[in-house]
């Protein structure tokens, strides 16, 4: 909580800049897409998926970049909103990369009867701050942070839930309940951040080899 008072605007920043990034991507693209067709009629078929596709690919490195200062600033809380997003403009094809990783893992877990995906989600969750602190990249993260996990799932698994769910009842609140979800993001990630520390120092100083 004390983690929290500290951060919860430099972070909730953040948040509010991915919001706005993905929104000028979309209008930026559907904008310069109506233009060139009143240009190119005949080409508006090819001009509307050039303009789609080049949307998405800023919508992707915007959220990815977004989501790596996210993690960049709970990690060190000396990190502004403009330090995080400088910091986090060379992680970002390596960080796509982990995240496309996980959720393929976690997405292809919940098509095997839901369990396994609950399963990967608890064995993963820490993988973000693997790759900041202890600079592994893709496959490496996700097992560091399940070697972090193994032995320890259930115990894990139930300090994350009850703040999950916690949030997840709380959103259900008519109008207000958005507005504190919105709240309650900054301190999820730290709470998951300071599990992580905790389980690093449980594991011990112990190198670790995927």
């Amino acid at each position: 909580w004390g983690r929290y008072k500290q951060r919860v605007w430099p972070l909730l920043g953040i948040l509010v800049l991915t919001v706005v990034f993905a929104i000028f991507a979309g209008a930026l693209a559907l904008g310069g897409g109506a233009a060139l067709t009143k240009l190119f009629p005949d080409h508006k078929a090819l001009i509307t998926m050039v303009t789609g596709l080049l949307a998405l690919i800023w919508i992707l490195y915007s959220i990815c970049r977004a989501q790596l200062a996210f993690v960049l600033a709970i990690t060190d809380p000396s990190l502004g909103v403009k330090t995080a997003f400088a910091r986090a403009r060379a992680g970002v094809p390596a960080f796509l990369w982990m995240v496309t990783v996980m959720g393929l893992l976690i997405g292809g877990g919940q098509l095997l009867l839901f369990i396994p995906g609950i399963i990967f989600m608890v064995w993963f969750s820490f993988s973000p701050f693997v790759f900041v602190e202890e600079d592994l990249r893709g496959m490496d993260a996700l097992l560091k942070s399940r070697d972090l996990v193994r032995g320890r799932w259930f115990p894990v698994a139930g300090r994350l839930f009850i703040v999950w769910l916690g949030s997840a009842l709380i959103s259900l609140i008519p109008v207000v309940g958005l507005i504190l979800a919105i709240l309650i993001i900054p301190f999820l990630f730290i709470h998951a951040f300071f599990l992580y520390q905790e389980l690093n120092a449980i594991r011990g100083p112990s190198p670790y080899s995927p």
